[in-house]
């Protein structure tokens, strides 16, 4: 928790335990960019109490670890610049951290600032520490009881060895497949969290599987990525205009690959556990 605000932090801390969540209370990103960023054996206590605050200094052994979630209320005055360049560095682990933003201005600006974060949503600042801790609650633990479906279909198997070889290490649920005509089937079975596609294919292109979906009320919000070859403005725009999510190069670096297919299953992570809340 990032709030610089000690009052409204012993409010959260002191209702944790009945929503058995344990706060970390930071005043700063420089606070948390130190807990993120140093291994916990190189951790010390004096370096942990100073980015504390004060009454909770007691309560350094809770930095021992890297959070799940990040609830960030500070003034968009003070998040700015490099402060926000860092917010978005010290959050896009991988998986990313969501970032669960209490703000009394929700305007349009403020929420392009953050547009970077890979994970985050906005909440109301009026909010009662009660509903705060409930919408962590729920959020941690939708995130922790699922694991992730992704369904990659292509026709070139070297590629689908790819994707296995890069997901599969992550704990993932995957299923590759390398003939269209057997899409519907496949999908219907596995019922993906995310669709990865590519472009040109024999019997069907994605595009055209694209189409379908976008057509069927079932599947009509499901996350589809292309990865493909063809980065042509002609093909991109067809892709979009199919209703694709995203549209990624083949000739990308498997790390910023992973990273943009993590960001996409966090968002749907994040939200899914958002959607009871207020109902």
């Amino acid at each position: 928790m990032i709030d610089d605000d000690p009052v409204h932090t012993k409010r959260i801390r002191d209702l944790a335990e009945e929503y058995e969540l344990s706060i970390k209370c930071v005043s700063s990103l420089s606070a948390l960019k130190y807990v993120i960023d140093t291994p916990m054996h190189f951790r010390k206590t004096s370096d942990l109490k100073t980015v504390l605050h004060s009454q909770t200094a007691s309560n350094h052994n809770a930095l021992y670890s890297t959070p799940d979630i990040v609830l960030l209320n500070v003034s968009f005055e003070t998040v700015v610049g490099d402060r926000l360049a860092l917010l978005t560095k010290l959050v896009s682990q991988t998986p990313p951290i969501p970032v669960l933003v209490l703000t009394a201005e929700d305007t349009l600006d403020n929420r392009v600032k953050l547009a970077h974060l890979p994970a985050h949503v906005f909440l109301q600042k009026s909010l009662l520490p009660e509903q705060l801790l409930e919408i962590m609650a729920r959020v941690r633990s939708h995130s922790q009881a699922i694991t992730a479906k992704v369904m990659v279909v292509d026709d070139d198997p070297e590629h689908l060895e790819v994707m296995q070889a890069l997901l599969r290490p992550l704990g993932l649920s995957l299923t590759t497949l390398g003939e269209p005509l057997k899409f519907w089937h496949t999908l219907q079975e596995f019922c993906p969290d995310l669709l990865v596609l590519d472009v040109r294919m024999p019997h069907f292109s994605g595009i055209e599987l694209c189409q379908i979906l976008r057509n069927t009320p079932k599947w009509g919000n499901l996350p589809i990525l292309f990865l493909t070859g063809h980065m042509d403005s002609q093909t991109i725009n067809q892709v979009l205009a199919a209703g694709a999510t995203d549209c990624i190069s083949k000739a990308i670096g498997k790390s910023e690959l992973l990273t943009r297919l993590l960001n996409h299953l966090e968002r749907i992570r994040l939200f899914q556990g958002l959607e009871p809340i207020g109902s």
